[in-house]
Order: C-alpha cells, then sequence, then structure tokens
C-alpha cells in the first residue's frame, strides 16, 4: 500500500524462498520499485529500529533487545 501510495510498483514477501524470484522482478522493474522482506523477530537481523521507537533508539544487538 505504501508503494502505491507513491505511484510506485511494489511487493511484500515474507518466506524465504519468495527471496529470489522477487528480488529478480525488482531488479527487472524499469523504474522505482519497494521490496517489503518480512523477517521473523527471531532471525535477529541487526541493526533494527523497534516498532514504535524513534531512529535514534537503533538496536545493534540481541543483548540490547
Amino acid at each position: 500500500m505504501v508503494a502505491k501510495g507513491y505511484g510506485i510498483e511494489g511487493k511484500s514477501i515474507c518466506k524465504r524462498e519468495d527471496v529470489k524470484s522477487a528480488l529478480k522482478e525488482m531488479l527487472d522493474h524499469n523504474g522505482s520499485y519497494l521490496l517489503e522482506v518480512i523477517v521473523g523477530k527471531e532471525n535477529n537481523v541487526f541493526p533494527m529500529v523497534p516498532q514504535g521507537r524513534g531512529v535514534a533508539e537503533v538496536v545493534l544487538s540481541k543483548d540490547e533487545i
């Protein structure tokens, strides 16, 4: 919906097996493209900004959660 609001193409994925095809689709697209990759909390992707917090509250390791 965010991409649509800006008038660009976009896609949201949440399964590991969809990453390769989604990246190819994004890279083959001519113009702006928003690819949202939803990652579960257990995957510990850092740095991250927890929901409801500001950029100044970035978390750099799992010890800070």
